[in-house]
């Protein structure tokens, strides 16, 4: 008899745990096909050499930040950082590569 109480007690145990784990799982946001398209344009702008046109992309894709979610918000801030660093700028890539996290 203590032998399935105690079996029972231990199944319980693992059902908890596992709905806790399931529960603690955050979902990712994904990057929308149409911030991508304009992340990837400004970045095709940077490494042909016009990296004053690709950060003017960025600024366009920034007006709209109030519809981005987090994660599309931190690939902006990380384009913005690897613009910047690409000019030796390192003062401002530092100011956005800090908004990433």
């Amino acid at each position: 008899m203590k032998r399935h109480l105690f079996l029972i007690a231990l199944v319980l145990f693992a059902t908890s745990l596992q709905v806790a784990e399931s529960q603690e799982r955050k979902r990712t946001p994904a990057l929308r096909e149409q911030v991508y398209s304009q992340l990837a344009r400004a970045q095709e702008l940077a490494d042909a050499g016009d990296v004053p046109a690709g950060i003017a992309a960025l600024q366009n894709v920034e007006a709209k930040i109030s519809s981005m979610n987090s994660y599309e918000r931190a690939m902006l801030w990380n384009f913005y950082g690897y613009m910047y660093y690409g000019q030796d700028n390192i003062e401002r890539a530092i100011h956005y590569f800090s908004k990433v996290v």
